[in-house]
This record gives structure tokens, C-alpha cells and sequence, in this order.
């Protein structure tokens, strides 16, 4: 039977949930890595051009130069750099002092969710709503500013609206509470960012990643920036 995005149930976050909602995050850092490394090697086309140049000559004249070599450790360091950066963030968010370890001090407090899309009574998709980060002391807090937090989807049901249903459910949540403006963290990714202007979203602040120099980091965590929701359609305010 083909999916169906009307069969899909959008409640809050229940303890006999936990389980589901650490597999499901973990799950979705792991598609982010695979797009990540994807979208990074398609922008550096310069290191793909010298490296199927390097792998020709090899075929003909059977050596490998020094250029090749340089392309493969630098292909192997975009690897490792997504790799090392999302397995941080889920040892960080799944720790003992994680978010997702005290989902109900951190996700229910001051007005804030944590819903989960439920689908043939499997959980699918989660997004949460917190009071705003300061992102490391970098961001002036506006009172009244909630964030969106732990948006993610299985795999298999990505770009099939239940991301879009679960946000409108967090919309229609902010309007219940004293919430002024919307604001989520985003990765420079041009599909998210597209997600998200959709929605009614621009950008307002970025932080340049400490490593953004390295011209082979991964491109996507390269750049990260504030998206706000302010005077968004949903706030009726």
C-alpha cells in the first residue's frame, strides 16, 4: 500500500517513546552524513576533475602521482570531518546530560513540545520546541522567542510532507502560547535552506564554524545561521 500522509498522527512525546526517538535521531544523523559528504565532494568539482584526470593516467601509464595521493586524503578528510562532526552531536544530544536524556526537563518547560509523527503505529518523525538557545552565548535571547529543535524523519518518509506536517502542528502550538517569533538553527544545505524559506523563514545571524577556513571541510557544516520566523503567517500575534 503507497504511503499514505493522511494515515499520519501527530501527538506528543510519551516516556514509552524514548526508545523510538533516540533510534530515530540517531538514524537521521547518519542520512545527514551520507548527504553531507555528497553535497560537499559535488562543490569541490576541481578535486573530482584532478582526481578522474589522476586515475586515467594511471590506467595508462600505470603510476600515481603525488596530486593523486593529496586528492585522496582530502576526499578521506571530508569523510572523516562529517563523520566525526555528527557522531559528536549525537553523543552530545543522547549523553548523560543530553536533551534527549531528559526530554521532558528540557522539551516541557516554559511552554515548550516535543511531538512525534506516528505512522501504522510506528514512530517516524519527531520535532520539538524549546525557549531559544543562546548558541554558545553568541545570540541575543529576545523574550518571546521559542526554537525549533530535533526536526527529523526516517529516511524512507522524507520529502513526503510529514516534516511539514509535524512543523505545522509546532505553528499551531506557538500560537497557543506567549510565543513572538519562531527561530531555527540551520546548516548552509541549499535544500533545507529552500525547506525553510518555504515556510516562511530568512535568514538573520551566522556562525562561522571555527574550521570554516579548511578548504576541505564538509561544505554543509561550513556555515551555520539562524532562520526566523518573525511576523511568520502562523503567529497570529
Amino acid at each position: 500500500m503507497p504511503f499514505d500522509i493522511e494515515r499520519v498522527s501527530i501527538r506528543k512525546y510519551r516516556r514509552s517513546d524514548h526508545g523510538d526517538v533516540l533510534s530515530l535521531f540517531k538514524k537521521g544523523k547518519m542520512d545527514n552524513i551520507s548527504d553531507a559528504i555528497k553535497f560537499s565532494l559535488s562543490c569541490r568539482s576541481v578535486l573530482l576533475m584532478l582526481l578522474y584526470g589522476e586515475i586515467l593516467t594511471y590506467s595508462i601509464y600505470g603510476s600515481v602521482s603525488s596530486a593523486a595521493l593529496l586528492c585522496i586524503l582530502l576526499v578521506a578528510i571530508i569523510i572523516a570531518s562529517a563523520v566525526h562532526f555528527e557522531n559528536g552531536h549525537i553523543n552530545w544530544s543522547t549523553g548523560p546530560n543530553g536533551d534527549l536524556n531528559n526530554i521532558l526537563g528540557v522539551y516541557f518547560q516554559h511552554g515548550g513540545t516535543l511531538l512525534v509523527a506516528e505512522y501504522k503505529e510506528s514512530v517516524i518523525g519527531m520535532c520539538g520546541l524549546t525557549q531559544q538557545l543562546d548558541h554558545g552565548a553568541k545570540t541575543d535571547i529576545i523574550p518571546g522567542t521559542m526554537e525549533i529543535r530535533k526536526l527529523n524523519v526516517l529516511g524512507a518518509y522524507r520529502q513526503k510532507g510529514v516534516a511539514t506536517k509535524l512543523l505545522h502542528a509546532i505553528f499551531r502550538h506557538a500560537n497557543t502560547i506567549s510565543c513572538k517569533q519562531l527561530v531555527i538553527g540551520v546548516h548552509e544545505y541549499p535544500k533545507i535552506v529552500e525547506f525553510w524559506k518555504k515556510l516562511g523563514f530568512k535568514r538573520y545571524q551566522g556562525f562561522p564554524m571555527p574550521f570554516e577556513w579548511t578548504w576541505f571541510c564538509p561544505v554543509t557544516f561550513a556555515e551555520y545561521s539562524l532562520y526566523q520566523g518573525v511576523d511568520h503567517f502562523v503567529l497570529k500575534r
